[in-house]
């Protein structure tokens, strides 16, 4: 008799790994269908442009997250010039960060 049962492979606990990411795929397919889909109309409408036909494409998921982008980085560029155009850059206490900076990178790449 065997000291250990062996386990067949019908008798194993199922994972849920295999259905977790294929929810994830099919999600982020699903969440990124409309952008590929636009920027697949645009494809192909350069391509109609090199026959010398140029059809108008609408793209309103594109016009969103490009606006969105533009607002984002407008803000934080607004944001932070500020604070960058107020602070007295004198090099002692730049090389003093940078010396700093560089220190505690090295250290944390010599850990791994």
């Amino acid at each position: 008799m065997r000291k250990v049962a062996s386990v067949t492979l019908e008798d194993r606990p199922k994972s849920c790994r295999g259905r977790l990411t294929a929810f994830v795929v099919l999600s982020l397919v699903l969440i990124l269908s409309p952008v590929f889909y636009e920027a697949a109309r645009l494809c192909y409408a350069s391509w109609q442009g090199l026959f010398g036909a140029y059809p108008h494409v609408q793209t309103p998921v594109l016009d969103l997250l490009t606006g969105g982008y533009e607002t984002t980085s407008h803000d934080l560029k607004q944001m932070f010039s500020g604070v960058f155009r107020r602070t007295p850059w004198n090099p002692s206490y730049v090389l003093t960060f940078a010396l700093i900076w560089t220190s505690v990178l090295a250290l944390l790449l010599r850990k791994n």
